[in-house]
């Protein structure tokens, strides 16, 4: 294990900031997981009753939830007014061209693993990182020190009001060496990321919003028969526990920094 002499003041506060952003980025995660179950109550609660009278502008109805669903996500991006978490996102309203097809598409995707093998119409957004390197005058075995904490996964969001849809795609790293000449990446190195997108509402024709038992079907298909929405969840489950092992990380390098004055890789 590889120490450095430091400024005591300097790396603390350092430590300090990355420990402040990981925390925010654990809010936002949970955040954006919240907003997901809402909108799962949000549907349960507008079509899940029997219907005592003909279905009216159940789209509209369906697409307002769909769109606090978005600002839900969206908003778990903002800690307050002048600071927003590391997390890469990117919304996109689908339009038509003059032939009535689609303007953008988030490319193909292996149906079996949700891996896409290219980007479509809207390039890939890549993810961040959070990461914190070592302020040293020495450097051990000329190497630059750099802890990588992990990766920040990136969201790039497509809604078609049209036929209610929206569909996510997000963006992860592998954790592997890299083929530079330290440690861990001082830029990511795009070569190991990749992509999956994730059918969270899937098209749906406008019969089925005259039909009222066509709606409860459709409804239960996007909810508890959707593997997608379960993919999902369990995605920004795994960022929570990233952020929340990071956490003990730090606080870890904090206490070892105050007992020895060194910081250690």
């Amino acid at each position: 294990m590889c120490d450095n002499n430091c400024d005591f003041t300097t790396s603390k506060k350092a430590l300090l900031e990355k420990g402040e952003n990981n925390c925010l980025l654990n809010k936002s995660f949970k955040l954006m997981k919240n907003s997901i179950i809402y909108y799962i109550n949000q549907l349960s609660k507008e079509f899940g009753d029997a219907y005592k009278t003909t279905p009216t502008n159940e789209r509209n109805k369906m697409n307002v939830i769909i769109e606090g669903l978005i600002a839900g996500l969206h908003d778990s991006i903002l800690m307050d007014c002048h600071k927003l978490s590391d997390i890469p996102f990117l919304l996109i309203v689908q339009k038509k061209d003059s032939s009535d097809n689609n303007v953008y598409d988030l490319g193909e995707i292996d149906n079996n693993t949700k891996i896409n093998s290219s980007y479509g119409s809207i390039r890939y957004l890549y993810p961040n990182k959070l990461s914190h390197s070592i302020n040293s005058s020495v450097v051990c075995n000329q190497i630059t020190q750099e802890t990588l904490f992990y990766y920040i996964n990136s969201f790039t969001l497509l809604y078609d009001p049209k036929k209610s849809s929206l569909k996510i795609r997000i963006g992860y790293c592998n954790y592997t060496l890299p083929t530079k000449t330290y440690i861990y990446p001082l830029n990511l190195e795009r070569s190991n990321c990749y992509f999956k997108t994730y059918e969270l509402i899937p098209d749906s024709e406008d019969s089925i919003w005259d039909d009222e038992f066509l709606i409860c079907d459709y409804i239960s298909d996007i909810t508890k028969n959707n593997n997608d929405l379960t993919y999902m969840i369990a995605d920004l489950d795994n960022s929570v526990l990233k952020c929340e092992s990071t956490d003990n990380l730090i606080r870890t390098k904090l206490a070892l920094l105050k007992l020895t004055g060194k910081e250690y890789i």
